[in-house]
């Protein structure tokens, strides 16, 4: 029911509604670790459609700090703030963490095309195309990992965009 209300709010463009229901149903969480794995993704969704629906990236990037206070290692909310970075324009900044973050978690996918769109930016081909050859790799060896359906066909679209583009 929850997921079928959250497409519904993300396809009818209602961002607004769609935060709202996010902050409510993470509020009604319990406050021990009981509810700590699903208030992680709540908080990833809720970054999300901050910055890509509501472009608040500046909300966005408070939420992912107060976040990484709590846990500095965490990959995943380093992917999210150099995202929020990249998107924002500041590639330095995005190249710092979304580095920082394939660091911390080699095999996930996003954090490698992440990088390798901040590395396609600066012309940094080589450090692109093998960024989306990690993200590849992981989604063969496990296809779980995957952010979205097309995931690896858009990661082998840059590649080729890559290859195809002069240097």
């Amino acid at each position: 029911m929850r997921r079928r209300l959250l497409a519904v709010f993300r396809e009818s463009g209602r961002y607004e509604d769609l935060l709202e229901f996010l902050h409510s149903t993470r509020d009604a969480l319990p406050a021990d670790d009981d509810g700590g794995e699903e208030r992680r993704a709540l908080d990833d969704e809720i970054v999300r459609v901050l910055d890509r629906g509501l472009a608040r990236s500046e909300e966005a990037e408070k939420l992912l700090r107060r976040a990484l206070e709590l846990k500095p290692d965490n990959g995943s909310y380093l992917d999210s703030l150099g995202w929020v970075y990249f998107r924002r324009g500041d590639v330095e900044k995005a190249l710092d963490v979304l580095e920082r973050a394939r660091t911390i978690s080699t095999g996930e996918p996003t954090i490698n095309e992440h990088l390798g769109d901040v590395y396609a930016r600066h012309a940094r081909r080589k450090d692109a195309a093998s960024s989306y050859q990690r993200a590849l790799e992981s989604l063969r060896e496990d296809p779980e990992l995957a952010e979205s359906a097309g995931q690896r066909a858009q990661i082998e679209k840059k590649l080729k965009a890559l290859d195809a583009s002069p240097p």
